[in-house]
């Protein structure tokens, strides 16, 4: 099995190839032209193939990954599964305003095109753009992950509330309290956001909060606009102790100074997205690696 990656792979990204190839050789050739043009050569290719790629930071991991997609395509791979431990434009999932594209479906499409025939990604913000795709995109679930480590810290209460930020987080957030205690369930909050500006605005908070300790539980966190509002509405109820888990570590522009100043007691993250500097000096952070998890999708779906 051949698994190609981009150039400079994460951690992440070299855990999948170490763990799913069996020939860690060289297997692609990339450059930059001086025109800032990419250009990679495949070594070897093979009727089925895996490839790790990318659509967190810029641009240009997005086509590095198509044109590795579509160049696996054109020299014989007849499947190729394409990996993205992140699925950037997934917020993008539908038309709100008039005249807004559904970027999300967008990314499937052109996957599609270039010759990817499974996509394979971890907690998909939104199931509007597995419905969208042309080929099958699979969505696996980082909750049992979370759950698990966050279970094993010590100085966290067992009877801590498990708090979904909004309704979509409402799922997952069950998952992962049950999976704390049988039968327990989250609650949650309902916001609004604006649609011209983005702005969070808290409207009511849905379930029966106990004791003084909370965990939220969201798929991303990009400006952290969201998790502050959260944060805001339970120390108005009096939670003192709060966890976060984030699959997605995003954290766009001033978000880690934004978290920071919230004062979480530990926050879980895995490494589908490399950390920056000041993101990894946060108090009481903790990286999961989801490179066992992805592996594990693969498996099952090469011997599908």
């Amino acid at each position: 099995m051949i698994v190609y990656t981009l150039p400079d792979p994460t951690s992440c990204e070299q855990y999948i190839r170490d763990h799913v190839s069996t020939d860690l050789s060289e297997s692609a050739v990339w450059k930059t032209f001086p025109s800032g043009e990419f250009y990679v050569r495949l070594l070897r290719v093979e009727k089925k193939v895996v490839i790790v790629g990318r659509t967190w930071g810029s641009a240009d991991n997005l086509w590095r990954t198509l044109l590795l997609v579509h160049t696996a395509k054109q020299n014989g791979a007849e499947h190729i599964i394409l990996v993205l431990p992140y699925f950037a434009y997934s917020r993008q999932d539908r038309q709100r305003l008039e005249g807004e594209p559904f970027s999300g479906a967008l990314l499937a499409q052109l996957f599609a095109s270039s010759g990817a025939r499974q996509i394979i990604s971890i907690d998909l913000h939104s199931k509007r753009i597995q419905d969208a795709s042309p080929i099958p995109l699979a969505s696996i679930s980082f909750v049992e992950e979370l759950a698990s480590v966050f279970k094993k810290e010590p100085n966290i209460p067992q009877d801590v509330t498990v708090v979904a930020p909004d309704k979509g987080a409402k799922d997952h957030s069950d998952t992962f309290a049950s999976l704390l205690q049988e039968d327990k369930k989250c609650v949650w909050i309902e916001k609004e956001r604006d649609p011209h500006t983005g702005k969070v605005q808290y409207r009511a908070f849905h379930g029966a909060d106990h004791n003084g300790s909370a965990v939220l539980l969201d798929d991303m966190l990009d400006t952290g606009g969201t998790i502050q509002e959260s944060v805001r509405v339970l120390r108005q109820r009096g939670f003192q102790d709060i966890s976060l888990c984030i699959t997605h570590p995003i954290f766009s522009g001033d978000a880690a100074d934004r978290i920071r100043a919230l004062g979480f007691s530990h926050i879980f993250v895995s490494d589908t997205i490399p950390l920056s500097q000041s993101v990894a000096a946060l108090p009481g952070i903790h990286v999961i690696s989801a490179g066992q998890v992805l592996v594990n999708a693969i498996s099952r779906y090469l011997h599908m």
